[in-house]
């Protein structure tokens, strides 16, 4: 497992090394991350588009992160982690995240997840929890908006495994469960 880091600006795809470090700020050049590698952005990081589908064991949008991450409607960042927290994003107001869809598809296992969009600049896409099969716990353990504004929202949704609040209030715009569970532990949902 190693540890990547966006450095500058450009696209996140199979081949572009240039955008890769192994420590925040760092030298681009690394590899790029695989399924068993964590990936950050931070203050350090330039804006970042994703091209195709990538993977990574973890991925954290951090609050120094104020540049843009997007992608086209069919490209997806594949979160592949089954313990700790898997996905972190809470950026910067000033950044925008448009993504495709960010899957965390965890087949079994017991991960945490923290998002909190409000105040961002955009946030549209999709974040899923599971795939078909999945018996994967995925624990919000923050109290966050999965939107930034009304007309800009992450679609959540459900497609394995369970969905659950812990001990947080989550504000959601959307949330839809297709195949899997959602257990809001008597914690209180806005939409």
């Amino acid at each position: 497992m190693a540890a990547r880091f966006w450095v500058g600006s450009g696209t996140w795809d199979s081949a572009n090394t240039a955008n890769w470090a192994a420590t925040s700020g760092g030298a681009g050049g690394a590899s790029i991350p695989t399924s068993a590698d964590t990936v950050t952005f931070d203050a350090n990081s330039g804006g970042c588009t994703v091209s195709g589908t990538v993977n990574c064991l973890s991925l954290t949008v951090g609050t120094g992160f104020v540049n843009g991450l997007g992608s086209g409607n069919f490209d997806t960042i594949i979160v592949n982690g089954t313990t700790g927290t898997i996905l972190t994003l809470t950026p910067g107001a000033a950044s925008a995240l448009t993504v495709g869809s960010i899957l965390c598809s965890a087949s079994s296992g017991s991960v945490s997840i923290t998002v909190n969009l409000s105040g961002i600049s955009n946030a549209t896409g999709y974040i899923k929890f599971g795939t078909a099969g999945s018996t994967a716990t995925f624990t919000l353990v923050t109290s966050g908006n999965f939107y930034s504004t009304i007309s800009s929202s992450m679609y959540v949704e459900v497609y394995g495994g369970t969905l659950s609040t812990g001990t947080v209030s989550p504000t959601f715009q959307y949330l839809y469960v297709y195949n899997g569970t959602f257990n809001a532990n008597a914690s209180a949902i806005s939409y």
